[in-house]
């Protein structure tokens, strides 16, 4: 399961990089901790559904393209 958390993470990171958004805006965009946002982007931890779709919406992006 490793691989797809870390696939999941590199996503977010990419494309949280590309819409020009440090960690911290994302977080308080998706209403989670900073921390939250470094472990998902380090592949640490994967995201819920829930979360992962807000993180989506937050960056205007198909939830489809984390996957």
């Amino acid at each position: 399961m490793a691989g797809i958390e870390k696939r999941i993470g590199v996503k977010i990171t990419e494309i949280r990089l590309t819409r020009k958004l440090t960690q911290a805006q994302l977080a308080e965009k998706v209403n989670v901790s900073v921390e939250t946002i470094s472990r998902l982007g380090r592949g640490v931890s994967i995201p819920s559904l829930k979360t992962l779709g807000n993180i989506a919406q937050s960056l205007n992006t198909p939830l489809k393209s984390f996957f």
